[in-house]
């Protein structure tokens, strides 16, 4: 009891400590075609600060893009030299601005984020721009693929909120009181 007396303030300080407001977001994505020729998925990284549009800024992208006319890793956010203003690189328009996301308002609207893939032994490395097309609709669209092909597709995307390790600190920190309580309790009955 008496390490655990002494091990409390300590995870409840990294918790507090670790507490602070954060100046990113992070939310875990799935984007499916209708067909489910391509599927994606990773991480993607925001600000926590409202943009000018009412939306957040995309600062990072990780994951993985798989599917028959190419893909690899995601290792790469093309930049925006104009946030959160729309952009156009090679062919592509976007503005790498996501929002809160509903039934009426989509995680990303019609110009979306524009990520790139490493090579690999079976695609060539390629430039992707996953958008909304209205309401539940989303779009993956890149001029390379593989043998430097079009990948053009319709699907579903899949947003949630990644938790902070805060967070984590805070549970785990609560359980680990909750269990203190319920182990005196039985020490003083028995």
């Amino acid at each position: 009891m008496k390490t655990f007396r002494s091990t409390l303030p300590a995870l409840l300080a990294i918790g507090l400590l670790g507490a602070g407001s954060a100046n990113a977001s992070q939310y875990s994505f799935s984007f499916l075609s209708s067909d489910q020729a391509y599927d994606v998925h990773g991480i993607v990284t925001t600000s926590d600060v409202l943009n000018a549009i009412g939306g957040y800024d995309i600062t990072g992208v990780t994951g993985l893009v798989q599917g028959t006319a190419g893909g690899g890793v995601i290792d790469s956010l093309v930049a925006n030299p104009s946030p959160p203003n729309l952009a156009t690189t090679g062919g592509f328009n976007y503005d790498n601005v996501a929002y809160a996301g509903s039934a009426t308002t989509p995680f990303l609207d019609t110009y979306g984020a524009l990520f790139t893939t490493a090579a690999n032994g079976i695609s060539a490395a390629g430039t992707w721009n996953l958008y909304s097309t209205g309401g539940a609709t989303y779009g993956l669209y890149s001029y390379t693929g593989f043998n430097g092909g079009v990948a053009a597709y319709t699907g579903t995307l899949t947003v949630a909120a990644v938790p902070e390790p805060s967070s984590w600190v805070m549970l785990v920190s609560g359980a680990l009181c909750l269990g203190a309580v319920v182990r005196r309790r039985q020490s003083e009955v028995g």
